[in-house]
């Protein structure tokens, strides 16, 4: 064959490679959990991470222009860009209708038109119950002029850390001693009011700790009166804000008993 023949049977090979070339599949993302725990429970943040190999899409001088994340049944159920890394995150909100398997893609445009990419190998998330709620009472003193709340976490949950009072975006965090309960008081002040209150405690499982779910709330305005978070008692525990309220105090009933004992000595 002389070369004039050659060189259309190299053309010919050269557009066939370039169209087989073109026509292989993209490359399978990962999909990777974080943190990665064999279960999770409700409350818990887990976060989806999608990411693919970098040099095979700028070899053809292309850039992952979004990611998908799909549910088991193929229903997508997000769909983002690629942050700074070129990664494609999702974040979840842990409850028990999470639980299922997982997976992702990627799309590029090449030639004008998206391309996705085969969804990346499955990734299975389990999500528990989280520890049941405990029970919150309350009962007023002083006139009324002040409530004490009781949280009692239930007979089961033996590895308490902690106990929280959440009161609007007032949270109160309280180191456990050996007691399943914790009572934390509230007084009146004026100019500031709370509308609910609830509690949760810490429980320490697999290895980490766990919030419980929230108690029932008790619904401060129902009783007529506002509150303000002030002083939790139990052991020697007290808030900076309950100094503070106390130390105001003192100074303002010893200002009261000089002044009333100089009107005295006129």
């Amino acid at each position: 064959m002389d070369a004039f023949g050659l060189v259309p049977m190299l053309t010919l090979l050269h557009i066939v490679l370039q169209v087989s070339s073109s026509a292989e599949p993209l490359t399978q993302p990962v999909l990777s959990v974080w943190p990665e725990y064999q279960q999770y429970y409700e409350g818990e943040t887990i976060r989806l991470s999608c990411s693919t190999f970098h040099n095979l899409t700028v070899k053809k001088n292309l850039m992952v222009q979004g990611y998908r994340f799909f549910r088991e049944d193929g229903q997508q159920i997000y769909q983002t860009e690629p942050n700074a890394y070129r990664d494609g995150m999702m974040d979840i909100w842990a409850q028990r209708n999470n639980t299922g398997n997982y997976s992702c893609a990627y799309w590029l445009e090449e030639a004008g038109r998206k391309v996705q990419s085969n969804q990346s190998p499955s990734t299975s998330i389990q999500v528990n119950a989280a520890p049941p709620a405990p029970s919150l009472n309350y009962t007023t003193f002083d006139s009324g002029k002040s409530i004490r709340m009781e949280c009692t976490a239930p007979p089961e949950a033996n590895k308490i850390k902690e106990f929280r009072f959440m009161a609007n975006n007032m949270v109160v965090l309280i180191r456990a001693t050996v007691n399943s309960s914790y009572t934390h008081n509230l007084t009146e002040v004026k100019d500031k009011h709370v509308t609910t209150v609830r509690c949760a405690y810490v429980e320490n499982l697999h290895g980490r700790n766990v919030v419980s779910r929230s108690s029932n709330p008790i619904l401060i305005d129902q009783l007529g009166i506002r509150w303000v978070r002030l002083l939790a008692v139990g052991g020697s525990f007290f808030t900076i804000n309950g100094l503070i309220f106390l130390i105001s105090y003192c100074i303002s009933l010893r200002s009261r008993s000089l002044l009333q004992k100089s009107e005295g000595t006129i």
